[in-house]
């Protein structure tokens, strides 16, 4: 009886306390020479970056025109080589659209994702899109095909929409959250 008491102490101390920790040094003993041994242990937390990013600028639309298109060749660092991607617009609206704003005026635009091996995705606004390849060595993308960007945000204004829209000078802000996977 006293050995099933004594067990289940044990058993209650090891569940409220944790679990015995593997890790412990070894000390030497006296003597003519001795040995003792440590635990080395390290760890690598999962990183991600982005960089080259610019500003884009479409330009000045005028009736006539084709779509208003722009890009941005970036680099995207993972440590782990997969991430995924957000992008948020700071005008963006409660239907996850992307929104360029004059005053009240406003202009939906399409942005997509490429990369230099997986092809275009388009984005929807706050929506996390997985399954991306970055860079898992190089914070520069220096392995990268063309040796320093390995993905491209793209910005598309249809001309119908341009046409339909008031005369103004809109804007936007995007945040582009990169998670590595």
């Amino acid at each position: 009886m006293k050995t099933r008491i004594l067990f289940a102490g044990i058993a209650t101390c090891l569940l409220t306390f944790g679990s015995v920790s593997t890790y412990a040094a070894t000390q030497g003993t006296l003597g003519g020479n001795s040995t003792g041994s440590i635990d080395i242990t390290a760890s690598k937390g999962e990183q991600a970056q982005i960089t080259e990013l610019n500003d884009i600028a479409l330009g000045n639309w005028k009736t006539g025109d084709p779509d208003l298109i722009g890009n941005d060749d970036i680099c995207v660092y993972s440590s782990t080589g997969a991430y995924s991607v957000t992008v948020t617009s700071t005008n963006g609206d409660s239907v996850n659209k992307f929104v360029l704003k004059d005053g009240v005026s406003e202009i939906n635009y399409n942005v997509s994702w490429d990369t230099d091996t997986q092809g275009v995705v388009g984005l929807t606004e706050g929506t996390v899109r997985t399954g991306r390849n970055g860079d898992a060595t190089s914070v520069t993308c220096a392995n990268a095909l063309n040796g320093s960007t390995n993905a491209t945000l793209a910005i598309s204004i249809p001309a119908a929409t341009m046409a339909a829209a008031t005369v103004g000078s809109y804007s936007d802000t995007l945040t582009i959250l990169i998670n590595p996977e």
